[in-house]
């Protein structure tokens, strides 16, 4: 079988033909999907796409359908997954009728966690928006119910407060009334400046690589040469971690004795999935499916036996061993609506 995986992300795998308007990794082909696909006619048994056709406009996504189809051979799948519009606006009304009622913490962070679901992605101005604040939160009182709701997308962000909570532990272990300083003055480590004025720990400076930052203030923190980390307890909080913390040693330093190093697993909500449209961009949604409005999409669009489908089960032949909806027994976006339909066999 020849299979095409659309808008791949960092989701792929090698027996497929993976595509992507931002390729995440080697072999992985660029794939504007609002243009013509450069595939023949009646090339491809599967197509399969997740979390894509939200990223669309509705004329885009009609586009989609029809370059779908054309590449497909007669009688062969497509399997889609978008956000359920329907579960979530279930998910609203439920929690608003609860936080109605019982007017705690929970009850409350459950509503507000709904609000964001609905809204939050058709009109963010920034990366993350403002479920990524959210889920940044140091009192969350319902991560078992996100968790339910969007998987490990909500998992990589609990999992890096985790770590920040270690290198607090660190930090007290080993800084020995030391200056504290942060190995990194870009975004992340702005980020963990910020998270360690609310845990009571004040950022003495900043350290960089970069010759330029060099005498600049990060929210009124001075940014200072690398020689400097002799003077400190340095977190490094850098994309460049490997490499910082080779440097470090280096210099002498020891390992968690002089320094620590933050072990970043999130990324802004939105961008662990396709990145059809680069940069931010790619985090809206332009249009919202539940299973009536998809369904009818397939239709108008000529393909058959038409379906609403869960993770685990496909037509498609050993799908899951493809680890594409499902990892490890868990669902990798439970907030899904899962939809195969077929190509008309007579094409």
């Amino acid at each position: 079988m020849k299979m095409l995986n659309v808008g791949c992300g960092t989701v792929y795998h090698p027996d497929w033909v993976n595509a992507d308007l931002v390729p995440a990794a080697s072999g992985i082909m660029r794939l504007d999907v609002t243009d013509s696909w450069p595939f023949e006619a009646e090339t491809f048994d599967v197509v399969y796409s997740s979390h894509v056709l939200e990223h669309l406009y509705p004329e885009q996504a009609s586009h989609f359908m029809s370059e779908a189809r054309r590449v497909l051979r007669p009688g062969g799948t497509i399997r889609l997954a978008v956000p359920d519009l329907e579960r979530i606006a279930r998910g609203y009304l439920r929690s608003l009728a609860e936080a109605r009622r019982r007017r705690n913490a929970e009850a409350e962070a459950n509503y507000d966690w709904m609000v964001l679901e609905l809204l939050d992605q058709m009109v963010r101005r920034c990366p993350g928006g403002k479920m990524a604040e959210f889920l940044f939160r140091w009192d969350l009182p319902n991560e078992p119910f996100i968790l339910e709701r969007i998987g490990l997308e909500a998992k990589r962000f609990f999992d890096e407060k985790d770590a920040f909570r270690e290198v607090v532990r660190q930090i007290h272990i080993h800084r020995s009334g030391r200056p504290l300083a942060v190995f990194g003055a870009g975004s992340l480590g702005e980020r963990i400046a910020g998270w360690l004025k609310e845990f009571g720990y004040d950022v003495d400076f900043f350290l960089d690589n970069d010759t330029t930052k060099h005498g600049e203030r990060r929210e009124g923190i001075p940014v200072l040469p690398p020689s400097h980390a002799h003077e400190a307890f340095v977190i490094v909080a850098s994309s460049w971690r490997d490499e910082i913390r080779r440097q470090l040693l280096e210099m002498g330093l020891t390992e968690p004795d002089d320094f620590v190093c933050f072990f970043q697993t999130a990324l802004p909500a939105g961008t662990t999935g396709s990145s059809q449209e680069a940069g931010f961009h790619g985090e809206l949604h332009r249009w919202m499916y539940d299973s009536f409005s998809l369904s009818r999409l397939l239709e108008r669009h000529g393909f058959e036996k038409i379906a609403a489908c869960s993770a685990f089960s496909s037509r498609i032949p050993d799908f899951d061993k493809y680890e594409l909806d499902v990892v490890n027994g868990k669902v990798r976006k439970p907030d899904s609506l899962f939809m195969e339909a077929s190509k008309p066999a007579n094409g």
